[in-house]
């Protein structure tokens, strides 16, 4: 199978998964249905730039490379940042046994970016940083695709998921009720025995297309709090769009 540029090295990263962390050639050679040559060839170059390294049993495994980006994304990334400053202030504020979450469109899934868990959340959320989730389910992803301009979220809904017919047109009747009221609530879509309250932060210079999202017990909301908590990540989306402009944007020009 003939692959070029950056993907034949996407395809060999991809195989290295918590189910399965090392590999030998033959392995992978095997997997990725190509010539043991080629893939002996491919391995090597990813050694070479620190991203697999050599382990016991002519295995290999994930590299050190990928440490060495990971502080520097963190140091550097917009929403990262943004996560390290505000999130664990969200926590606190609400009051609530909770988790904040801040994720972004990831491909043709959505991820968690940075979270923030209260000291006594009991529950775990699906939504681990830097987990890809499903495209079409929870609150967290649909308003992150409520920012999405209308026809090329059709498209790229037509293009990425299973949706068709029906079931396409009542997912974006959600998505288009979350971008005209400014939030959405899901109730044990992702995870049971868990609510998500999401609302979305939309970026066009930076590119950004991502959302913020308290998980809570379902046992720990009542009616009539759920106004209080929108209101909270409501204003703090305008807090971390604040601190966007101030810290990674480039002044204006006229």
């Amino acid at each position: 199978m003939a692959t070029k540029g950056g993907s034949r090295y996407k395809r060999i990263l991809d195989q290295f998964t918590e189910d399965r962390p090392a590999w030998t050639v033959a392995d992978l050679a095997v997997q990725l249905e190509t010539a043991s040559s080629t893939v002996y060839k491919w391995v090597g170059e990813l050694v070479a730039l620190g991203f697999l390294e050599a382990a016991l049993d002519a295995q290999y495994r994930l590299g050190p490379a990928f440490l060495e980006f990971e502080r520097r994304l963190r140091r550097t990334d917009p929403l990262l940042r943004a996560g390290e400053v505000f999130l664990t202030e969200l926590v606190e504020k609400s009051g609530l046994e909770c988790t904040a979450i801040l994720a972004r469109l990831y491909g043709n899934k959505v991820m968690c970016v940075a979270d923030a868990h209260s000291a006594n959340m009991q529950l775990t959320s699906s939504f681990e940083r830097g987990l890809p989730m499903p495209l079409t389910r929870s609150a967290t992803s649909r308003a992150i695709l409520s920012v999405i301009e209308s026809r090329r979220l059709k498209r790229f809904l037509q293009r990425e998921t299973e949706l068709k017919g029906p079931s396409l047109s009542r997912f974006l009747e959600d998505v288009f009720t979350a971008r005209k009221q400014g939030y959405w609530i899901s109730r044990g879509e992702v995870d049971q025995g868990a609510i998500g309250i999401a609302v979305p932060l939309f970026d066009r210079q930076l590119g950004l297309e991502a959302s913020l999202s308290l998980v809570v017990k379902t046992d720990n909301m009542t009616e009539d709090a759920f106004g209080g908590v929108i209101a909270l990540l409501t204003e703090t989306v305008e807090r971390i769009q604040a601190f966007l402009a101030q810290h990674y944007k480039e002044p204006e020009t006229t």
